[in-house]
């Protein structure tokens, strides 16, 4: 899963990068799911676009591991 705060555009690079389709659109109230599948189907990406969230993602923003689950 990737968080995105322009899904067109990522959607649209991974079209012509990868060969990606969109597959599925879920529009949640906060937020909207987007899968892409390659052609061949053996891969798939999952897009989140958070509502409210057009600027771009600071690197490392909510990731959680076993050195810092509250970051």
């Amino acid at each position: 899963m990737l968080r995105t705060g322009s899904p067109e555009e990522m959607i649209e690079f991974y079209r012509e990068a990868f060969g990606f389709e969109l597959r599925e659109k879920k529009e949640m109230d906060t937020f909207t799911l987007y899968f892409l599948r390659s052609d061949d189907q053996t891969a798939e990406l999952e897009l989140t676009y958070n509502h409210g969230e057009d600027s771009e993602y600071e690197k490392g923003r909510r990731l959680r591991t076993h050195r810092n689950p509250y970051r």
